[in-house]
């Protein structure tokens, strides 16, 4: 079960030209798709597959885990909820198309209006390294400009974490935003 050939050469001719057209990343990005018949298989699209929000979260308390635990548990949950990018320090994984919907952030409109990126913390806390804000930042710059919100924004949960009091998301916020934004 997996994509079919054609949406892997387009995954792969699309990142080649990102990498050709910025040099290369500093970020290690990886694609790893869920397969066809999983809850997070794309199936319903962004209105011209462009997406216009980026939602933070972080993974929780778990700051120890790798992206293959984080995306081995929605595999075995296959609830429909997830996420489009993991990231933690300079390690990228894209799990979903930025032109599907996933629901991640707990409000339709978001999930419709959306990406989704968990960060992985460095610590219980919910603190996201410095490392990891360079690669949210390297991503992100990628695509257009984008309003940044948190799933806090969305729903009212506290995620991500330490980033709910809103001077400490101000300062990530201004972290996370390209210079070319």
């Amino acid at each position: 079960m997996s994509y079919p050939l054609v949406i892997k050469r387009v995954l792969f001719y699309t990142l080649q030209s990102i990498l050709t057209k910025y040099g290369g990343l500093i970020m290690n990005f990886k694609v790893k798709l869920f397969p066809k018949g999983h809850s997070l298989h794309p199936t319903q699209f962004f209105k011209n597959y462009e997406f216009q929000t980026v939602t933070i979260h972080w993974t929780g308390n778990q700051y120890g885990q790798t992206h293959s635990v984080v995306y081995d548990w929605w595999l075995k949950q296959n609830n429909g909820i997830g996420a489009h990018f993991v990231i933690k320090n300079e390690h990228c994984l894209q799990c979903v198309p930025t032109y599907a919907i996933v629901a991640h952030c707990g409000s339709a409109t978001g999930n419709r209006t959306s990406i989704g990126i968990e960060v992985i913390p460095e610590n219980a806390a919910g603190k996201f390294s410095e490392k990891s804000i360079k690669t949210i930042k390297e991503l992100l710059s990628l695509y257009p400009p984008k309003h940044i919100v948190r799933h806090y924004d969305w729903s009212g949960k506290d995620c991500p974490k330490n980033y709910i009091d809103n001077a400490t998301w101000e300062k990530l916020k201004l972290a996370i935003t390209p210079d070319s934004w």
